[in-house]
């Protein structure tokens, strides 16, 4: 639980990188607060979303932002085509400086592309900016020290999935533990941790979602699986392919690679969503199918704080079958679970209420994991 405390900041810096829409989310909610609020990220094949700065077309944004004027905008950006490479690139170092220098907070969202994250970071920190760090998963979680503490034993996790490497990740944790005045993170990739930190939350646009819970006669499960190899999808569907053998009836909609608002389509009219039984959730996808009005079955860390108790239905690796049989049987549980998590998630989600708090955890002791 994080105190409320009185604040003067203004400006909000949100970025560099776009996952599962957060910087977005954040970025409308701090708005919608009375905040002066840039966002930094590139465009996302997932996400139709603008932002105010993207780091691969930085000159044409920045004097976009800047002059209000596309056509403005684009005269610099040819003009900065016509000078030397060098010339261009001292350029961007003065943009991107006043970017970083306008702000009084910078919510930091997996990595920085506007310059080398240890370079940008110090950069804040030297400017008197408060850095608040949003961890989110791959982005320091070890899955070599995860597999062992977590006891996990059917997967085995490639190089490439836990690039860029152990050391990296211990060093990048580290070095957000020495400058952050807040980070938010969860055990299952904080194993490394030397720091206390605070449960993430997860901002959600309430509003914009529909309830509709189906209750569909044969349930319409939703398996969206962002990277199979770690969400369990192997042995998702093997269990699932197990239970209709044995006369159990269900629809079963796996959805890769499907469109932001594709997919919340598909999740308001299902039942139940299947997340994950590899690392703990419920993260964004789980959010987003109880405010769509379904059950959510997924991995879950029965030792997380009391800020953090959603009404999951609990699945892993060694009950999954047992457990989906239960839930797929029992009609008036899905719809329960439904109705619960979508109370909760309206509850304990909304985006300017989590936005807020991140606000308030600057400074504050009241830590959720303390180390």
């Amino acid at each position: 639980m994080i105190e409320n405390i009185d604040r003067k900041f203004k400006k909000i810096l949100i970025g560099d990188t776009e996952i599962a829409g957060i910087v977005n989310t954040l970025a409308i909610a701090y708005k919608e607060l009375g905040y002066q609020v840039t966002s930094i990220a590139s465009k996302n094949k997932y996400y139709d979303y603008d932002y105010d700065i993207d780091p691969e077309n930085l000159v044409f944004t920045f004097f976009k932002l800047k002059f209000k004027s596309i056509r403005v905008a684009t005269f610099f950006k040819k003009l900065s085509k016509l000078i030397s490479k060098s010339v261009e690139e001292k350029i961007k170092s003065i943009l991107i400086r006043n970017i970083l220098s306008n702000t009084d907070v910078y919510i930091f969202v997996y990595t920085t592309n506007l310059w080398e994250e240890e370079r940008q970071l110090t950069y804040l920190k030297r400017k008197g900016v408060k850095i608040i760090s949003l961890f989110l998963g791959s982005d320091i979680r070890d899955y070599v020290a995860f597999k062992e503490k977590f006891k996990i034993s059917h997967w085995d996790f490639s190089t490439e999935i836990n690039m860029p490497g152990t050391e990296l990740k211990i060093k990048k944790l580290a070095y957000h533990e020495k400058i952050s005045d807040a980070i938010f993170s969860v055990p299952d990739q904080s194993i490394y941790a030397k720091r206390s930190y605070f449960h993430l939350q997860i901002p959600m646009e309430t509003k914009k979602f529909k309830c509709k819970i189906p209750n569909n006669s044969i349930p319409i499960i939703i398996h969206a699986p962002s990277k199979p190899e770690i969400k369990g999808t192997d042995l998702i569907l093997k269990t699932l392919d197990e239970l209709k053998n044995e006369g159990i009836k269900f629809e079963l909609k796996l959805l890769i690679n499907l469109p932001h608002n594709k997919l919340i389509n598909e999740l308001e009219n299902a039942d139940v969503l299947i997340d994950e039984i590899v690392a703990h959730g419920p993260g964004f996808l789980s959010f987003e199918a109880m405010l769509c009005g379904c059950a959510v079955a997924t991995k879950y860390y029965e030792e997380s704080p009391q800020c953090f108790k959603p009404p999951v239905f609990a699945i892993d690796e060694y009950n999954l079958k047992d457990r989906l049989r239960s839930l797929l049987t029992n009609n008036s549980l899905i719809v329960d679970l439904a109705k619960k998590g979508n109370d909760y998630a309206i509850n304990n989600n909304e985006a300017t209420l989590v936005a807020e708090n991140f606000l308030n955890s600057i400074n504050s002791k009241n830590f959720d994991y303390k180390i």
